[in-house]
């Protein structure tokens, strides 16, 4: 959708971040994701860009600079790295190069979890098919099919229920 969530943290990040949600285009993070760009702040406390919230964060935090890398599979951006520093000298050309390596492996890591979490999910309705038409062929009556139906249905569509009706003859 338009939010972005927060997915991952280390250090004091969970401060930076005053909510667990923005949307895309808002702060700086939120930035970096709707240009699909890289964004080097230094000063960020002071950068009208972010959000009130942001600000008195970075702020309290002293945080000297951002540095915000996409995650990006092709023209696709899946989120942002979102990095700060106390560092008064703030990031180099190669923090930012090594930045850049580690978020576009991060964005494969990524892309890989969300193509094996839909092979398992195809998996698991194949084996459902299989198991309704093992139940078709082998059942004695048309309630244990009715019975089997519904199951499949539940589990196929990721339902909470189902229900089979028939009409009375």
């Amino acid at each position: 959708g338009d939010d972005l969530v927060l997915a991952g943290v280390c250090g004091d990040a969970l401060a930076a971040m005053a909510t667990p949600r923005i949307k895309i285009g808002e702060s700086l993070t939120g930035i970096v994701v709707a240009t699909g760009e890289s964004l080097l702040v230094s000063d960020p406390a002071n950068d009208h860009r972010l959000t009130p919230a942001h600000r008195a964060a970075y702020q309290s935090a002293g945080y000297r600079a951002f540095l915000g890398v996409p995650l990006r599979i092709g023209d696709q951006v899946l989120g942002a790295l979102s990095i700060r520093t106390h560092r008064e000298e703030g990031f180099s050309a190669e923090d930012v190069s090594i930045a850049t390596a580690f978020a576009a492996q991060a964005a494969i890591g990524l892309e890989n979890a969300r193509l094996y979490q839909q092979s398992e999910a195809r998996a698991e309705n194949l084996r459902a098919l299989s198991r309704l038409t093992g139940l078709i062929i082998s059942a004695e009556g048309g309630s244990q099919v009715c019975q089997a139906v519904a199951r499949a249905a539940t589990t196929l569509l990721g339902a909470a229920t189902a229900r089979v009706s028939v009409a009375d003859p």
